[in-house]
C-alpha cells in the first residue's frame, strides 16, 4: 500500500505532509508522517505515509528535519513539497525543523497543528497491523 502511495505521489506536482514526534509502546520516539495532495477528481486526499524510527537520545529540530529530508529524497518527494504542518512543541525553537525546511525551500508554507489531530490519525494507522 505504501509502495502504490509513494508512486502517486511522486507523479503529483505537489503535496503537503503533517508531522509529529511521539512515543511508541516501547517509549521509542517516532516520526509519524502524514501526507495531503489533490487527486485527479480535484478532490483533496489526506493518508498516513510512514512512521520512522529516532534512534537520537535528543530530539531536535535538525535531527527531525534530517529523518525527513533523508526519507522525502530516498522516495524522490523532497523537490515537490509545498507546506509542512506541525506541531508547536517541534516549531518553536529558532532552528525547528520547517525553518531548515525554509533555509533549503524558500516557498514553504508552514501550518500550525496540534498533536491531537495526528494521534487519531496514527490510532487508525495501528489498527491496520
Amino acid at each position: 500500500m505504501v509502495n502504490k502511495l509513494l508512486k502517486i505521489i511522486q507523479e503529483k506536482n505537489i503535496f503537503s505532509i503533517t508531522v509529529d514526534v511521539s512515543l511508541d509502546i516501547s517509549y521509542q520516539e517516532k516520526l509519524n508522517i502524514c501526507i495531503k495532495y489533490i487527486n485527479c477528481f480535484e478532490v483533496v486526499v489526506k493518508h498516513f505515509l510512514a512512521i520512522i524510527a529516532i534512534q537520537d537520545k535528543s530530539i531536535t529540530g535538525k535531527v527531525i528535519f534530517e529523518k525527513l529530508k533523508e526519507f522525502l529524497n530516498d522516495n524522490k518527494l523532497f523537490n515537490k513539497i509545498i507546506a509542512i504542518g506541525t506541531g508547536p512543541k517541534y516549531d518553536s525553537e529558532k532552528n525547528s525543523f520547517v525553518s531548515l525546511f525554509q533555509q533549503e525551500k524558500k516557498f514553504i508554507v508552514r501550518i500550525k497543528m496540534y498533536g491531537s489531530q495526528i494521534a487519531i490519525r496514527n490510532k487508525r494507522f495501528s489498527k491496520l497491523f
